[in-house]
């Protein structure tokens, strides 16, 4: 069993690279958003846009992505409906470099 010593470290390390990250997303001008969905309905409407194929793509990391392109996309669009352009800034899957 780990010391008491080590087991504080273990957590402050961790408290740490938490506190990285979000300070990492605020330089970014990021959010990190957590929510529930229908695992089925949101398979079949990433699905549906062709963001995640029908079958054997059903990972949390494929869907995860999958969803952040939806938001990209919407993101995307609206911009272009308010103003013609689509110089915005989309959803950041932190230290994966999608933008």
């Amino acid at each position: 069993m780990p010391s008491a010593a080590a087991m504080l470290d273990r957590t402050r390390r961790a408290a740490n690279e938490r506190k990285r990250r979000y300070r990492q997303r605020l330089r970014d001008g990021t959010r990190l958003v957590t929510f529930e969905v229908d695992e089925i309905g949101i398979i079949g409407l990433l699905s549906h846009h062709g963001l995640l194929p029908s079958c054997g793509s059903d990972s949390d990391s494929a869907i995860d992505h999958a969803l952040k392109q939806l938001v990209d996309r919407l993101i995307a669009a609206d911009a272009e409906q308010r103003h013609g352009s689509s110089g915005t800034r989309s959803a950041k899957t932190v230290g994966s470099g999608i933008r």
